[in-house]
């Protein structure tokens, strides 16, 4: 395929909308293709849970220019669904891309090439979660089975995911994702607090980061921590979370926050901790690199290409609060070394940024 292209992404929560980090990467990429000068629409499923809530009857899609080429649209109940697929079908598609299995089916009667982009790893998530199975899971599976191209954006996990579905090799690109937040919102100042970004879950590593919250209060090295975040669209959980992290004086919960917000406390952190127990994207570690914040982070696949040999951040075994606290510890009472750390970070994300954005750029230049 030659020449300006009409690219359809398919997503749960796009910005502003947004509750996860997820959708900050597919924004970025409809971006991307904008500026490569292709038609890009985006249609977002937000918060989709049909299976809870099916709503037969629902007011029409809502569609928003963005501006010149980028349309998106927002879906929020089955009832939509016959608008959407009228819709789709009266434009032309040369590439959709698929941000989560569960949105396969919407996008399997559409004659055109078809991405599935890996987000989160699902059987990886079941093995941490240690359960045989869900609905997320099954969904994945059947649209890895079914896509043209599976995108992952690491070797790392490329290699995680062929464990888990040896038949996906020759279909497998690594195609690196990114976040629109760039080095422009860098601060001088680093506080003595320890900040994560992220949902709430077992293979987040949420528990970890409010033990160390404590253990590094005890230390006298902070002056306290925030966990930036939740459990998007699940009340309970995030209850029964705040239930954990209320008793914590030092601890701030600020909840899910704007983009840029976001970016403005994070940047100011003087670490960047992330305690996940399986990582595909590794978008916080990402956006704390971006921003030059020092990063202590577990060794999983999506935080390891971007760390490397720990000249870019420091990374430990997973589950090791011990080792977690103490390079924490380090970085604190070293803040040379991390200032340090944290320049070569961002040095290496924005020369490397380039070449993220290529690969994409050739990949709808040439498939």
């Amino acid at each position: 395929m030659k020449g300006p292209l009409k690219l359809l992404h398919l997503t749960r929560d796009h910005p502003p909308m947004s509750k996860g980090g997820l959708s900050i990467a597919v924004s970025w990429l409809a971006e991307l293709g904008l500026h490569a000068g292709h038609q890009v629409t985006v249609v977002s499923f937000d918060s989709w849970r049909p299976q809870r809530n099916p709503q037969p009857e629902a007011p029409a899609l809502s569609r928003e220019a963005l501006g010149p080429g980028l349309e998106l649209v927002r879906l929020t109940a089955t009832g939509q669904l016959a608008e959407l697929t009228e819709m789709l079908q009266s434009i032309h598609i040369d590439w959709v891309h698929v941000h989560h299995g569960t949105l396969w089916p919407y996008a399997a009667y559409i004659q055109a090439p078809k991405m599935l982009c890996v987000h989160v790893l699902q059987a990886e998530l079941n093995r941490v979660r240690a359960v045989p199975t869900t609905w997320s899971a099954s969904a994945q599976l059947e649209a890895l089975d079914a896509a043209d191209i599976i995108q992952l954006s690491t070797v790392e996990t490329a290699q995680l995911a062929l464990e888990h579905h040896p038949q996906i090799a020759s279909r497998l690109r690594i195609l690196p994702m990114d976040t629109t937040l760039t080095a422009q919102a860098q601060r001088d100042h680093r506080g003595r607090n320890v900040v994560t970004v992220g949902r709430f879950d077992v293979s987040k590593g949420t528990a970890d980061f409010i033990a160390l919250s404590q253990a590094l209060t005890d230390c006298e090295v902070i002056d306290g921590a925030t966990i930036l975040g939740g459990v998007p669209g699940n009340s309970k959980a995030e209850r029964r979370w705040g239930r954990q992290i209320a008793p914590l004086p030092q601890l701030k919960w600020t909840g899910w926050l704007a983009h840029q917000h976001m970016a403005r406390i994070l940047g100011q952190a003087g670490v960047a901790l992330f305690a996940s127990h399986a990582e595909t994207l590794g978008l916080g570690v990402l956006e704390a690199m971006s921003l030059g914040v020092p990063v202590v982070a577990t060794d999983v696949s999506g935080h390891r290409s971007l760390i490397g040999d720990n000249e870019r951040g420091v990374l430990v075994p997973v589950g090791a609060i011990e080792q977690m606290k103490t390079a924490c510890v380090e970085l604190f009472k070293e803040p040379d070394i991390a200032q340090k750390m944290g320049q070569r970070a961002a040095d290496w994300v924005a020369e490397e940024r380039p070449k993220w954005r290529r690969s994409w750029v050739d990949f709808w230049s040439t498939s």
